[in-house]
């Protein structure tokens, strides 16, 4: 994909209009396993952003960017009682999830992992309800260099940790 430039209509002061398009581009693969009893998945995923910077003047040309993104995340459901019950079933599950997203890759200490642990209960193939605890931990908090349209620098992403309770009903 792809993004167009905001000088594209150029402007007053500014130099010529800017027509090439910022990539906009994105790729990932999902593999997984799913199974009554055992749901495993993964997946990596690419994002590469073009971003521009300056004026498009003489006393501030037009820079371009391209930064690209990873994200690699992991996921399982597992019905441990599933596999000594011949049908396979079982209401207990337990979820364990984690991600790793890298929002600037040539950055070594920015990006953050996502923990979620769990377990859910279905009341019946209607109602379920779910109890999980879920952390965000930023690497060593490194500050990413750009700056942010209030001028500011942008922080990464603070620690969350957090109890869920949630009870999903089918009609």
């Amino acid at each position: 994909g792809s993004l167009g430039s905001k000088f594209a209509n150029g402007g007053a002061g500014q130099l010529d209009p800017i027509g090439g398009a910022l990539p906009r581009n994105r790729t990932g693969v999902l593999v997984g396993i799913k199974d009554p009893r055992l749901t495993i998945a993964g997946e990596y995923a690419r994002a590469t952003t073009g971003t521009e910077g300056g004026s498009n003047t003489a006393a501030a040309p037009r820079t371009r960017t391209d930064v690209d993104a990873d994200l690699v995340y992991g996921f399982a459901v597992v019905r441990p009682f599933a596999f000594a019950n011949a049908s396979g079933k079982s209401p207990l599950a337990l979820i364990a999830r984690y991600d790793r997203y890298k929002p600037v890759t040539n950055l070594d200490d920015y990006d953050y992992h996502f923990v979620l642990a769990g377990l859910s209960y279905d009341i019946s193939s209607k109602a379920t309800l779910a109890l999980d605890y879920q952390e965000q931990l930023p690497s060593s908090g490194a500050v990413l260099p750009t700056q942010t349209t209030t001028g500011t620098v942008a922080l990464p992403p603070a620690n969350l940790k957090t109890f869920f309770a949630h009870f999903v009903v089918n009609f």
